[in-house]
């Protein structure tokens, strides 16, 4: 009887795209989690606003407490739970996730990102409001120095592009799909 700490985590239905861009939607997918309380194991599923209490009745198989429903696991080589399955959804599996490829890292991730992105697009802007507030103050900087300059309004210019084109991007292929995600 393994611990009943390894089978806990955030888990995902393997029924999404691996290769396309509709990989984006897992930072919006809803997740399967499983803590652990003694000797039980506490499913919670999306959609649901009951958790379901199951207790181990083979290696790698739990029963429901109060119900019916049956929760398997699979090992990889190395002995670590890498897939769920609920026997009454039987068209899906549920990976293991790690902690970087759990939504809420993601989304903080992104959010990093935007925010570095929009501090480079504020120094920036501070130093044309300065420069124009100061117009008698001519500054002459190296010929490295403005192509540096430049590089980093190219760069951070194309990086905002991109943003803006994947959320685009992704809107039309969430509307298109006609999914409700709220």
């Amino acid at each position: 009887s393994q611990e009943a700490a390894s089978f806990t985590g955030v888990y995902r239905s393997n029924r999404h795209s691996y290769t396309t861009a509709e990989k984006m939607l897992l930072l919006v997918q809803p997740v399967f989690t499983i803590r652990a309380d003694g000797d039980e194991l506490v499913l919670t599923q999306p959609y649901r606003h009951e958790e379901q209490r199951f207790v181990e009745v083979a290696p790698l198989l739990f029963q429901q407490l109060d119900g019916a429903e049956r929760l398997a696991f699979r090992e990889d080589k190395n002995g670590q739970i890498e897939v769920a399955f609920i026997e009454s959804l039987p068209a899906m599996a549920l990976e293991k996730l790690s902690w970087y490829e759990t939504a809420v890292f993601n989304q903080a991730l992104l959010g990093f990102i935007l925010l570095l992105f929009l501090s480079v697009f504020l120094v920036g802007l501070a130093n044309l409001v300065r420069h124009y507030l100061q117009p008698g103050q001519v500054m002459v900087y190296p010929r490295l120095a403005r192509a540096a300059h430049w590089t980093m309004v190219a760069v951070v210019g194309l990086s905002w592009l991109f943003l803006v084109l994947t959320a685009v991007a992704t809107t039309r292929l969430i509307s298109s799909l006609g999914t409700d995600l709220a």
